[in-house]
Parts: C-alpha cells; sequence; structure tokens
C-alpha cells in the first residue's frame, strides 16, 4: 500500500481474517516468510507455539469480535 498513512482499522482487520483462514485452512505448524519492502526486508513467522513468554504477544482477538 503506497498511502503514508497505513492501514484503516477495517484494513487491518480484513488482513487478521484473512490471516486466520490462512492458518485454520492452509497452515500446518508454523509459516516462515520473507518480504522485500521500501524499508528492506521483512521477516515473519506464525507458529502454533511461542517463541518467548506469551505475555509478551498482543492479543489481536479482540479486533476479530462483532
Amino acid at each position: 500500500m503506497s498511502d503514508s498513512h497505513g492501514l484503516s482499522s477495517e484494513e487491518f482487520r480484513e488482513m487478521l481474517i484473512a490471516l486466520r483462514e490462512h492458518i485454520e485452512i492452509d497452515m500446518d505448524q508454523w509459516e516462515l516468510w520473507r518480504l522485500d519492502t521500501s524499508k528492506g526486508e521483512i521477516f515473519i513467522s506464525i507458529s502454533h507455539y511461542p517463541e518467548g513468554p506469551v505475555s509478551a504477544y498482543t492479543n489481536l482477538t479482540r479486533l476479530l469480535e462483532n
């Protein structure tokens, strides 16, 4: 997205919905992704297991509730 204002709340929510669907339907144990961005490479790790204390993670579930 080229808009320097970032994603709207609804766009962020839609991204989370698509990500959760991917995890529930397609993902086995983990995903390791790499993307080139204007800020350099970004590395994304998605796992069923935390890489540290659970308290370090922001719970986004409430953003999907309606």
